[in-house]
């Protein structure tokens, strides 16, 4: 999840009004490609769903994913 953080920061290229969006879309995309990698079973439900919504996270990953900012 830090690759679409990161990726979505490099589109925003400055403007970072849509950069929630871009992430949602980022982090679906790139994870379903890689179903093994240690998500939480409401993280991973949130991931293969249309839902863009947000799930009621802890915010446990939270720390991973900042490592790209």
């Amino acid at each position: 999840m830090s690759l679409a953080i990161a990726k979505s920061i490099m589109q925003c290229d400055g403007n970072y009004e849509d950069l929630s969006e871009k992430t949602v879309i980022n982090m679906q995309e790139i994870g379903v490609k890689h179903p093994c990698s240690g998500y939480g079973e409401m993280f991973f439900c949130w991931l293969t769903s249309n839902n863009q919504e947000p799930y009621n996270s802890f915010g446990n990953g939270a720390a991973m994913r900042i490592s790209s900012i």
